[in-house]
């Protein structure tokens, strides 16, 4: 089985920085770290399967652009959009549900 090196760039662990603490903020302590570990669970879980993962073809700009998603694996609500680039995963944006993806992108140019 092909093993993925997990790459976060700058502005997606910006995003995560920004809803751990809002979750700290406006829940606690223990909320925010149980998020945290829930990154973690779905990071060693995209370095099995990144590549398997199919193109995001519900939003065809995003899959135009190479992207794919992944869910956080304990259920809570957030994902990550990722490239793969030879052997690495590279997760570009961290967002929770309610937030456009498309949005998100053109944001971005």
């Amino acid at each position: 089985m092909k093993t993925y090196r997990v790459v976060i760039v700058g502005p997606a662990q910006k995003q995560w920085r920004n809803y751990y603490d809002r979750i700290l903020n406006a829940c606690g302590q223990q909320p925010a770290d149980n998020t945290q570990a829930d990154l973690r669970a779905t990071i060693v879980d995209l370095m099995r399967t990144a590549g398997s993962r199919p193109l995001y073809y519900e939003e065809p700009i995003a899959a135009a652009m190479g992207y794919r998603r992944i869910n956080f694996v304990e259920g809570h609500h957030f994902f990550m959009l990722y490239r793969v680039v030879g052997d690495e995963a590279v997760i570009e944006y961290v967002a929770n549900f309610r937030r456009s993806v498309r949005k998100m992108i053109q944001d971005t140019f």
